[in-house]
C-alpha cells in the first residue's frame, strides 16, 4: 500500500468517528439510487454515445464529525456504467465506492452543500474480451464529490452531485482517464 493510499484510508477511517446525533428524531441510515449523466471522459471510456452514463446504488451511515455539529455521511456504493456496443464490442465500467461526505448549510431551509472524498475499485469489462484481457483496473483509485442535497421530508432527500475519480491510463500510458459524471438521485432515510 503506497503512502497516498494509506493517507486516504486513514482520512476515511477517522471520518466516521462521529458523536451521537444531536436530534433524537434524526435517522442514522439511508439507502439511495441515482441516475448518472456521463461527461466526455466517461463516454470515451465506455464508448457511450448518449448522456445517460448508468446508475448508482448506495447505503450510508449519517452522523456528526467527531467533536463538532457538522453532519457527515459514510457510504458504500456501486456505480454501473454499461456503455454502448461499437463494432460489436461493448465496454462497461463497474465500480465499488467508499465515500465520506460533509454537509454544509446553504442558508436555505433543508438545502445543504455536500463535499466529500471517495476510494474506488473499478472493473472494466470488454465483451467479447480479447484473449488474455484482464478486466481489473489495477489499484485503488481516489475521487472527489461536490453537490447539493435537499431534505424533502424526514425520510426522503434528493441530490445532485458531481463526481470525479481516477481510473488510469490507456494501453500505451499516454492518456490519463479520470471519469466524471453528474448523478441525480433520491435517498430513503431510516
Amino acid at each position: 500500500m503506497n503512502m497516498r493510499t494509506k493517507l486516504m484510508a486513514l482520512a476515511l477511517a477517522a471520518f466516521p468517528l462521529t458523536g451521537n446525533l444531536a436530534a433524537e428524531d434524526a435517522k442514522r441510515f439511508d439507502a439511495g439510487i441515482a441516475w448518472s449523466l456521463a461527461t466526455d471522459n466517461l463516454r470515451e471510456i465506455t464508448k457511450s454515445s448518449g448522456a445517460s452514463g448508468g446508475y448508482n446504488l448506495d447505503f450510508g451511515y449519517n452522523g456528526k464529525l467527531a467533536g463538532t455539529t457538522v453532519p457527515t455521511r459514510i457510504s458504500l456504493g456501486l456505480n454501473n456504467f454499461p456503455g454502448d456496443s461499437v463494432n460489436n464490442v461493448k465496454t462497461s465500467l463497474l465500480g465499488y465506492q467508499l465515500a465520506a461526505d460533509l454537509f454544509i448549510e446553504s442558508g436555505m431551509k433543508n438545502l445543504s452543500f455536500v463535499s466529500g472524498v471517495s476510494i474506488n475499485k473499478w472493473t472494466k469489462k470488454v465483451d467479447p474480451a480479447p484473449t488474455g484481457y484482464d478486466s481489473a483496473v489495477k489499484g485503488t483509485k481516489f475521487g472527489a464529490r461536490l453537490g447539493l442535497e435537499y431534505q424533502a421530508s424526514a425520510s426522503w432527500s434528493m441530490s445532485a452531485m458531481l463526481q470525479v475519480v481516477e481510473l488510469g491510463t490507456d494501453a500505451k500510458a499516454t492518456k490519463g482517464y479520470n471519469p466524471s459524471w453528474v448523478q441525480l438521485g433520491a435517498k430513503y432515510h431510516f
